[in-house]
């Protein structure tokens, strides 16, 4: 198979090898005449155990880093200026392809025995605790929401979603495509306040500074969207062709 199903949701039982190989180069390289070892030979296997020990302790930290993921959203925001700009593809933001593997992972995530995997932990939920009840910002608050990466309980980007989508591939890159693809229909799903707009407002801002014709319909009216949408227009050097109808503001509505 290219992909071999796995299960990275399992405990990380590599540190327990890890600490044995640690523990058996320590008492080669302490001790070698114990183990009537010439210095060379003895050097020779110190290293080969501690070689063993590093290995086994870094594929349980991926063991350990995928467990965690699942209930962790890493950080990412562009300005409008620093979206990505090509002149053959479209920038549509960090993610993977979804394979049989990904559905694999989530089939287990989801399983009772890892459920409380999917679960934050008690420290996350306290920390939520004591920001809500705190009548103003303490330095205890801003302690625990600190997005840094020493505070393990800092709180999920207000996004919504499941983290666990994200969670099951620990690699995202940039997603492209490809401009002769825009020739199909595109249809996006998604419930109120998860991210639809903004990325409409991703893809006509690269339009905009692409130079070509933008036509855009918004039944809701969403301002953010209009203000980003001359924004671009703005930065790409094309106020003056700009234009807008609005029924209910016939003042700067085009005529």
């Amino acid at each position: 198979m290219a992909h071999p199903l796995d299960n990275p949701f399992r405990k990380p039982y590599e540190f327990a090898p890890a600490a044995m190989f640690t523990f058996g180069a320590y008492a080669v390289l302490a001790c070698p005449q114990v183990f009537l070892l010439p210095p060379k030979l003895a050097l020779f296997a110190g290293m080969t155990l501690s070689a063993l020990a590093v290995l086994r302790f870094v594929q349980g930290m991926k063991v350990r880093h995928a467990r965690r993921n699942l209930t962790r959203l890493e950080h990412y925001a562009l300005t409008p200026a620093q979206v990505p700009l090509s002149r053959s593809a479209v920038f549509l933001g960090m993610g993977f392809q979804w394979d049989e593997r990904h559905t694999q992972r989530m089939h287990l995530a989801r399983l009772p025995e890892n459920r409380h995997l999917l679960e934050q932990s008690r420290l996350y939920k306290l920390a939520r605790a004591i920001e809500r009840r705190a009548r103003q910002d303490t330095w205890l608050t801003r302690l625990t929401q600190s997005p840094s990466w020493w505070n393990p309980w800092a709180p999920l980007p207000p996004l919504g979603g499941i983290p666990a989508l994200h969670g099951v591939e620990p690699l995202e890159e940039e997603i492209w495509t490809a401009l002769a693809d825009l020739n199909n229909h595109t249809i996006v799903y998604g419930t109120t306040r998860m991210g639809k707009t903004r990325l409409a407002q991703i893809l006509i801002g690269q339009d905009i500074a692409r130079g070509d014709v933008v036509i855009v319909f918004d039944p809701k009216g969403d301002v953010e969207l209009l203000l980003g949408m001359y924004a671009d227009a703005v930065r790409a050097g094309r106020e003056k062709e700009f234009q807008v109808f609005h029924l209910g503001f016939p003042e700067i509505s085009a005529r």
